[in-house]
């Protein structure tokens, strides 16, 4: 048995300024739309789709017509600036700008009309090579040693193809093991 589709759906006091955001923000079009389900997709691939339902609809089960919590859509595009650019000309909240991330992502976060979080990234640098080692998880002990944050803070505002294990191998610094 194999997933044949994967169709995320979110429950929508409003389905039109949902369904505008979307399309406005992303380019998302509109494949289907009743007065209260929309499905959209991306132009460029169409097995890439987003479904909005009204929230108070009987197909949704009573106890599940909350405003989403505890989870938010990623959406991987091909320039997050330009995205960002466009979301700041049409005056959507901006929850966090747009900031390269140590794990190979420039990303921003902004809400729909509902509430949702959207995440919106890119990569800022290829994929970790076979080789390499994925960047290893840093946390902090209670005093971890100032030359240890500068080091692992440049590491994650680096725009360099490295990993952060390579860096901190650079900075003859002993890697920290990984979380877990």
């Amino acid at each position: 048995m194999a997933v044949r589709r994967l169709l995320s759906n979110i429950s929508s006091e409003r389905l039109q300024e949902s369904r505008d955001f979307y399309a406005d923000l992303l380019g998302m079009e509109v494949a289907s739309e009743s007065d209260w389900y929309i499905r959209l997709r991306s132009p460029s691939d169409p097995g890439l789709e987003l479904g909005l339902i009204q929230r108070n609809h009987p197909l949704l089960p009573a106890h599940w017509r909350a405003a989403p919590v505890g989870m938010y859509l990623t959406f991987v595009v091909d320039n997050v600036d330009d995205i960002h650019a466009r979301a700041v000309v049409r005056g959507l909240p901006i929850v966090q700008p747009p900031r390269d991330e140590f794990y190979g992502q420039r990303r921003f976060l902004t809400r729909d009309p509902d509430g949702t979080l959207v995440d919106i990234s890119s990569p800022w640098r290829q994929e970790v090579l076979p080789e390499e080692t994925p960047p290893v998880a840093i946390a902090a002990p209670e005093r971890e040693p100032v030359a240890r944050v500068a080091v692992r803070n440049a590491a994650r505002r680096a725009v360099q193809r490295r990993t952060i294990d390579q860096v901190l191998r650079d900075a003859r610094l002993p890697l920290l093991p990984a979380a877990g």
